[in-house]
């Protein structure tokens, strides 16, 4: 059995700060990664915990900003074309640690639509050579649960303290394609309707669509399965299922280099819309149709109303 990365007592080796001890919420959403994690068939990303070491000084990125994925121990850093991050703000609704993508910063680390954050597996090599951090999360064959609690705020808006432009929502996570981004999966929001969108490639394959314009300035859940034995796509924004889409296809590429994750920086103008410009408080993937399951559901939207 793998461990849930966050024990009372326990520091946190970056910045010597105890971890909080997982709670019950934690612990039955866990159940459901666990036996993907030694394998590193799933992500867990939140900014609720002090492993997260994002920030800024006056002279510009942290050295070695990073964020952790709590269940595949990946270790995501700056997108080497975008060289932003992220930032950690105290949210106004929940009045917990949230991520900020795509506002706020002052040079050279101001946020906007073009350089907004986006975060890549960095390339670590264990002692014989071989790939140990930026393992391809997606993969053909074995179905895809997707969960995520987002925040887009009303375009020309503030939020959070934060002044947004005219562009909310966009790509939040997707895979990181050195290839082209016409072979990556993506999930996001179209900057023009505020729609969920999740497109199993950036311009072919199948894709599913919300029901509602979500540039809101609320906070939403939202959890999508793939199940690959009944080629069926299912969306469930805040619990409320939307109609499903048929006789679908995960059009996973298998060229080299692509299919690894990438948060907030997937994609172009196209039908999702941009990178991602708003707030995120969780966001888990999990290979194979397990979020098909009612009670694994359940767990998953607990698990977000506690961030």
């Amino acid at each position: 059995m793998s461990t849930l990365y966050a024990f009372e007592g326990a520091t946190n080796p970056n910045t010597s700060l105890p971890l909080a001890r997982p709670s019950a919420a934690d612990m039955a959403a866990w159940a459901y990664f666990d036996s993907l994690a030694d394998t590193r068939r799933a992500v867990w990303l939140e900014a609720s915990m002090p492993q997260y070491a994002l920030g800024m000084t006056p002279a510009g990125l942290i050295a070695g900003a990073y964020l952790l994925d709590r269940c595949g121990r990946r270790l995501l850093t700056p997108h080497p074309g975008q060289l932003r991050h992220p930032h950690i703000v105290t949210d106004s609704i929940t009045g917990r640690p949230v991520l900020a993508f795509g506002a706020g910063g002052s040079s050279p680390n101001a946020l906007d639509s073009n350089n907004n954050g986006a975060m890549a597996c960095a390339s670590v090599l264990d002692v014989s050579g071989v790939e140990t951090n930026n393992t391809p999360i997606f993969a053909t064959g074995t179905g895809l649960s997707v969960a995520f609690k987002t925040r887009i705020p009303v375009p020309s808006t503030t939020a959070n303290g934060l002044a947004f432009g005219t562009f909310t929502g966009g790509n939040l996570l997707g895979s990181y394609t050195e290839v082209s981004s016409t072979d990556a999966v993506i999930a996001g929001f179209n900057g023009s309707t505020g729609l969920i969108n999740f497109r199993t490639r950036e311009s072919s394959g199948s894709s599913i669509a919300g029901a509602a314009d979500r540039r809101d300035g609320a906070w939403h859940d939202y959890m999508i399965v793939y199940d690959d034995t009944g080629n069926t796509i299912n969306l469930y924004e805040d619990g409320v299922a939307v109609t499903p889409v048929t006789g679908a296809t995960i059009d996973f590429s298998t060229a080299a280099g692509v299919e690894k994750l990438l948060i907030g920086g997937i994609g172009n103008s196209g039908t999702v819309g941009g990178r991602f410009v708003g707030f995120a408080a969780f966001i888990g993937i999990l290979q194979g149709p397990v979020l098909a399951d009612a009670t694994a559901r359940t767990a998953l939207r607990n698990l977000m109303a506690t961030r």
